[in-house]
């Protein structure tokens, strides 16, 4: 009986230093339904896979790529899968030897070696005749230039609508003597400078015709636009006559407004010039000249394009003035091109007894078709040009 009681009081007490191991807030109470004592539910761990929602996992369709589940290997697509491979090799290792060696896939293109002729301008492009060139030019014409004198005269007095636009900004003695000069050359009073400015040699007295002609020029009006030119193709080479190409005219070239000129054409073919004027000047100062326009020595033209006639020799040439100024053309070159091409199949072709031919055939190009390229003095040498970025 005494043993019984010890151990009923023994137990009692190891239950009692149990319970009071435990903190009177750590006892749950029986309502709590979350023994674990936290707050979300949500953030309960699973039990199992299965317990997961659909939210939590992610569909089939929104598995990256990388994740889908292999395709069971199959023998016989092997052989298809390792060709790809080796196609994929073998265009790779095609692509590197091409890169490495790129000349020697290309054919090899014919080299055409452009044939050159340089020439001395006697004036640069902006100079203005000074007195002592305009005292010289006239000693050298002498009484040639009275017919001339007298006849411009009139004609300014008359103030015609084609020159109301004439630079006045001397005195008018020396606004008629330069007119008079470009009415003389228009006549042909001035035979052989165009050739000796684009063959040579020049004589002592050209550079002061050249500008005190130059000078004359300047105060006529500007013509911007398309105007016209036509030769001879004869035996003449064409190597320079390509897109892009620059040709510089060592003379004074004559053009027309309205028409091809016909003068000159013999039974051949012929080339014809379709070219857009920026600084063109218009020369009414003859008659017979109401539509020509000349340029001063050493304008520079932009070859735009160059057609020929299917089954014939014909050639047609289409130029553009290169500006001296960067920057100073208006429009764009593929607009200057539709223009000219529209305008060019507009016009026809001149009369038969018009004006004599100009004594530059083909601008910018010799007798044989050698493109002009101007020679510099050694104030102009090639290393005191700024170089061009």
């Amino acid at each position: 009986m005494t043993l019984l009681i010890g151990l009923l009081v023994t137990g009692l007490g190891i239950l009692l230093i149990l319970l009071g191991s435990r903190g009177p807030g750590q006892i749950p109470p029986a309502s709590d339904p979350d023994p674990l004592g936290t707050e979300d539910s949500d953030s309960r761990l699973p039990e199992s896979p299965e317990s997961l929602s659909e939210d939590i996992l992610p569909r089939d369709s929104e598995l990256p790529a990388q994740q889908a589940e292999p395709a069971p290997f199959s023998p016989s697509a092997q052989p298809d899968s390792d060709k790809a491979t080796e196609a994929v090799e073998r265009t790779a290792s095609d692509d590197s030897d091409r890169k490495a060696g790129q000349k020697d896939h290309l054919p090899a293109a014919p080299l055409t070696v452009m044939q050159t002729r340089t020439f001395r301008p006697v004036v640069s492009a902006d100079h203005e005749a000074t007195t002592a060139e305009r005292r010289r030019s006239r000693q050298l014409l002498g009484s040639a230039l009275d017919i001339d004198l007298f006849e411009i005269k009139k004609l300014l007095e008359r103030r015609p609508a084609a020159l109301r636009g004439v630079l006045i900004d001397v005195t008018e003695s020396i606004v008629v003597e330069e007119l008079a000069m470009v009415r003389s050359y228009l006549r042909g009073a001035f035979a052989g400078l165009d050739t000796r400015l684009r063959e040579g040699p020049v004589h002592d007295s050209d550079p002061a015709l050249v500008a005190f002609l130059t000078s004359g020029l300047a105060r006529l009006p500007v013509h911007h636009g398309p105007v016209f030119h036509r030769a001879g193709r004869d035996s003449i080479r064409l190597d320079a006559l390509f897109p892009g190409s620059l040709l510089i005219e060592p003379g004074f070239m004559q053009t027309r407004r309205d028409a091809y000129p016909a003068a000159g054409m013999t039974s051949g073919a012929p080339v014809t010039y379709a070219i857009w004027s920026e600084t063109g000047r218009c020369a009414p100062l003859l008659a017979g000249h109401e539509a020509t326009v000349l340029f001063t020595p050493t304008t520079r033209f932009r070859v735009l394009a160059v057609q020929s006639a299917p089954d014939k020799d014909d050639v047609m040439v289409f130029l553009a003035q290169e500006p001296a100024r960067v920057g100073a053309r208006q429009q764009r070159e593929h607009q200057i091109l539709d223009q000219l091409r529209r305008r060019a199949n507009e016009v026809g072709i001149g009369p038969l007894d018009g004006l004599s031919p100009s004594a530059v055939a083909h601008p910018g190009l010799d007798a044989t078709g050698r493109a002009f390229t101007p020679q510099m003095t050694p104030t102009e040498s090639a290393a005191s040009q700024p170089i061009p970025t």
